[in-house]
Protein backbone atom coordinates (compact mmCIF):
# COMPACT_ATOMS: atom_id res chain seq x y z
CA UNK A 1 0.00 0.00 0.00
CA UNK A 2 1.28 3.44 -0.89
CA UNK A 3 0.30 6.13 1.59
CA UNK A 4 0.69 9.87 1.46
CA UNK A 5 -0.65 12.92 3.22
CA UNK A 6 -2.04 15.98 1.42
CA UNK A 7 0.39 18.35 -0.23
CA UNK A 8 -1.71 21.45 0.37
CA UNK A 9 -3.52 22.94 3.34
CA UNK A 10 -6.84 24.35 2.31
CA UNK A 11 -10.55 23.71 2.57
CA UNK A 12 -10.13 20.77 0.18
CA UNK A 13 -6.93 19.59 1.85
CA UNK A 14 -6.29 16.32 0.04
CA UNK A 15 -5.09 15.20 -3.37
CA UNK A 16 -4.86 12.22 -5.66
CA UNK A 17 -1.08 12.69 -6.06
CA UNK A 18 -0.87 11.35 -9.58
CA UNK A 19 -4.31 9.82 -10.16
CA UNK A 20 -4.51 8.18 -12.65
CA UNK A 21 -0.75 8.31 -13.24
CA UNK A 22 -0.30 5.74 -10.47
CA UNK A 23 -1.57 3.06 -12.85
CA UNK A 24 -4.39 0.57 -12.24
CA UNK A 25 -5.37 -0.16 -8.67
CA UNK A 26 -7.59 0.96 -5.81
CA UNK A 27 -7.65 4.42 -4.25
CA UNK A 28 -9.25 5.53 -1.01
CA UNK A 29 -9.07 8.24 1.65
CA UNK A 30 -8.57 7.48 5.35
CA UNK A 31 -9.53 9.98 8.03
CA UNK A 32 -7.94 8.63 11.22
CA UNK A 33 -9.40 9.69 14.56
CA UNK A 34 -7.90 9.44 18.01
CA UNK A 35 -9.92 8.85 21.17
CA UNK A 36 -10.04 9.93 24.77
CA UNK A 37 -10.85 7.46 27.58
CA UNK A 38 -14.23 7.94 29.24
CA UNK A 39 -14.89 5.41 31.98
CA UNK A 40 -14.53 1.95 30.50
CA UNK A 41 -14.86 3.26 26.94
CA UNK A 42 -13.01 5.43 24.46
CA UNK A 43 -14.69 8.31 22.62
CA UNK A 44 -13.77 9.78 19.25
CA UNK A 45 -14.99 13.20 18.12
CA UNK A 46 -16.00 13.86 14.51
CA UNK A 47 -15.97 17.49 13.45
CA UNK A 48 -19.22 17.96 11.56
CA UNK A 49 -17.83 20.66 9.25
CA UNK A 50 -14.97 18.43 8.16
CA UNK A 51 -17.37 15.50 7.81
CA UNK A 52 -19.75 17.57 5.66
CA UNK A 53 -16.90 18.68 3.45
CA UNK A 54 -15.84 15.12 2.69
CA UNK A 55 -19.42 14.36 1.67
CA UNK A 56 -19.88 17.58 -0.29
CA UNK A 57 -16.86 16.98 -2.54
CA UNK A 58 -17.91 14.51 -5.27
CA UNK A 59 -14.46 12.94 -5.55
CA UNK A 60 -14.13 12.20 -1.83
CA UNK A 61 -17.76 11.35 -1.13
CA UNK A 62 -17.55 7.69 -2.11
CA UNK A 63 -13.98 6.87 -1.09
CA UNK A 64 -13.60 8.45 2.38
CA UNK A 65 -13.42 6.07 5.32
CA UNK A 66 -13.07 6.96 8.99
CA UNK A 67 -10.64 4.88 11.04
CA UNK A 68 -11.84 4.70 14.64
CA UNK A 69 -10.16 2.88 17.54
CA UNK A 70 -11.91 0.76 20.15
CA UNK A 71 -8.84 -0.12 22.29
CA UNK A 72 -9.10 -3.24 24.45
CA UNK A 73 -7.86 -1.44 27.58
CA UNK A 74 -9.28 1.09 30.01
CA UNK A 75 -7.99 4.60 30.48
CA UNK A 76 -4.93 6.28 29.03
CA UNK A 77 -1.68 4.41 28.32
CA UNK A 78 0.19 5.98 31.23
CA UNK A 79 0.24 9.58 32.53
CA UNK A 80 2.57 10.87 31.29
CA UNK A 81 2.83 8.12 28.70
CA UNK A 82 6.08 6.18 28.79
CA UNK A 83 7.98 5.72 25.56
CA UNK A 84 6.48 2.24 25.15
CA UNK A 85 3.41 1.79 27.41
CA UNK A 86 2.59 -1.71 28.64
CA UNK A 87 -0.65 -1.57 26.63
CA UNK A 88 1.52 -1.76 23.51
CA UNK A 89 1.29 -5.53 23.82
CA UNK A 90 -2.30 -5.18 22.60
CA UNK A 91 -1.42 -3.03 19.63
CA UNK A 92 -0.23 -6.03 17.63
CA UNK A 93 -3.85 -7.14 17.34
CA UNK A 94 -5.19 -3.75 16.30
CA UNK A 95 -6.64 -5.27 13.11
CA UNK A 96 -9.44 -6.51 15.34
CA UNK A 97 -10.10 -3.31 17.33
CA UNK A 98 -9.62 -0.58 14.73
CA UNK A 99 -12.87 0.03 12.85
CA UNK A 100 -13.10 1.38 9.32
CA UNK A 101 -16.44 2.99 8.45
CA UNK A 102 -17.29 4.74 5.19
CA UNK A 103 -18.31 8.37 5.57
CA UNK A 104 -21.47 7.58 3.61
CA UNK A 105 -22.37 4.80 6.05
CA UNK A 106 -21.98 7.23 8.96
CA UNK A 107 -24.22 9.71 7.09
CA UNK A 108 -26.90 7.06 6.57
CA UNK A 109 -26.73 5.90 10.18
CA UNK A 110 -26.80 9.28 11.91
CA UNK A 111 -28.71 11.29 9.29
CA UNK A 112 -28.04 15.01 9.20
CA UNK A 113 -25.16 16.09 11.44
CA UNK A 114 -24.83 19.74 12.42
CA UNK A 115 -22.79 19.44 15.58
CA UNK A 116 -19.71 17.55 16.73
CA UNK A 117 -20.46 13.84 16.80
CA UNK A 118 -19.06 11.75 19.63
CA UNK A 119 -18.65 8.07 18.87
CA UNK A 120 -18.28 5.68 21.79
CA UNK A 121 -16.09 2.66 21.16
CA UNK A 122 -18.87 0.25 22.16
CA UNK A 123 -21.11 1.60 19.37
CA UNK A 124 -18.68 0.98 16.50
CA UNK A 125 -19.48 -2.73 15.89
CA UNK A 126 -23.20 -1.93 15.52
CA UNK A 127 -22.89 0.73 12.78
CA UNK A 128 -24.06 -0.85 9.50
CA UNK A 129 -21.29 -1.09 6.93
CA UNK A 130 -18.55 -0.79 9.53
CA UNK A 131 -15.71 -3.30 9.46
CA UNK A 132 -12.71 -4.08 11.57
CA UNK A 133 -9.42 -3.21 9.91
CA UNK A 134 -9.03 -6.93 9.21
CA UNK A 135 -12.42 -7.00 7.47
CA UNK A 136 -11.59 -3.87 5.51
CA UNK A 137 -8.35 -5.41 4.23
CA UNK A 138 -10.27 -8.56 3.26
CA UNK A 139 -12.69 -6.35 1.30
CA UNK A 140 -9.79 -4.56 -0.31
CA UNK A 141 -8.26 -7.82 -1.49
CA UNK A 142 -11.67 -8.86 -2.81
CA UNK A 143 -11.90 -5.49 -4.63
CA UNK A 144 -15.13 -4.48 -2.90
CA UNK A 145 -13.79 -1.29 -1.27
CA UNK A 146 -11.91 1.67 -2.70
CA UNK A 147 -12.16 3.62 -5.94
CA UNK A 148 -11.09 1.62 -8.97
CA UNK A 149 -8.51 3.32 -11.20
CA UNK A 150 -8.00 1.49 -14.46
CA UNK A 151 -6.26 3.47 -17.23
CA UNK A 152 -6.06 0.28 -19.32
CA UNK A 153 -9.84 0.31 -19.56
CA UNK A 154 -9.86 4.11 -19.96
CA UNK A 155 -12.17 4.57 -17.03
CA UNK A 156 -12.29 5.40 -13.37
CA UNK A 157 -14.85 3.37 -11.51
CA UNK A 158 -17.51 4.72 -9.20
CA UNK A 159 -17.41 4.16 -5.48
CA UNK A 160 -17.88 0.47 -4.73
CA UNK A 161 -20.74 1.18 -2.36
CA UNK A 162 -22.85 2.28 -5.35
CA UNK A 163 -25.46 4.99 -5.28
CA UNK A 164 -27.88 5.62 -2.45
CA UNK A 165 -30.83 7.80 -1.61
CA UNK A 166 -28.60 10.86 -1.23
CA UNK A 167 -26.41 10.40 -4.28
CA UNK A 168 -28.59 12.18 -6.84
CA UNK A 169 -29.47 15.10 -4.60
CA UNK A 170 -26.57 17.47 -3.96
CA UNK A 171 -28.72 19.40 -1.49
CA UNK A 172 -28.73 16.35 0.78
CA UNK A 173 -24.95 16.58 1.00
CA UNK A 174 -24.64 20.33 1.28
CA UNK A 175 -23.83 22.10 4.51
CA UNK A 176 -22.43 25.41 5.59
CA UNK A 177 -19.12 23.67 6.14
CA UNK A 178 -16.99 26.78 6.07
CA UNK A 179 -13.36 25.95 5.36
CA UNK A 180 -12.40 23.14 7.72
CA UNK A 181 -8.90 21.72 7.63
CA UNK A 182 -8.95 18.28 6.06
CA UNK A 183 -6.51 15.74 7.50
CA UNK A 184 -6.75 12.59 5.40
CA UNK A 185 -4.25 9.97 4.44
CA UNK A 186 -4.64 8.93 0.82
CA UNK A 187 -3.95 5.26 0.08
CA UNK A 188 -3.34 3.44 -3.18
CA UNK A 189 -2.96 -0.30 -3.72
CA UNK A 190 -1.58 -1.26 -7.15
CA UNK A 191 -3.21 -3.92 -9.29
CA UNK A 192 -0.27 -6.27 -8.75
CA UNK A 193 -1.26 -6.57 -5.07
CA UNK A 194 -4.97 -7.12 -5.78
CA UNK A 195 -5.56 -10.69 -6.95
CA UNK A 196 -9.22 -10.03 -7.78
CA UNK A 197 -8.72 -6.76 -9.66
CA UNK A 198 -9.29 -8.34 -13.10
CA UNK A 199 -11.85 -10.93 -12.10
CA UNK A 200 -15.40 -10.10 -13.09
CA UNK A 201 -17.06 -6.70 -13.02
CA UNK A 202 -15.44 -5.12 -10.01
CA UNK A 203 -16.40 -1.61 -8.77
Amino acid sequence: MRLWAPTVRGWDDWDFAGDPGLGPGKLFVLECKSTIPVGSEHVASLNWRQFARYLALPLTRSITHYVLPAPPWRGSPGIPPPLVPHEAAGWRGCADWLYVIAARDLRRYFGGISTTLELRSSSLPSIPGGKTLRGFVDGLLACTVGRRIDPKAARVGPGPEGTDEFEGDDRAWSADAGKPVMTPIVAFVPEADLPNFRRGAQP
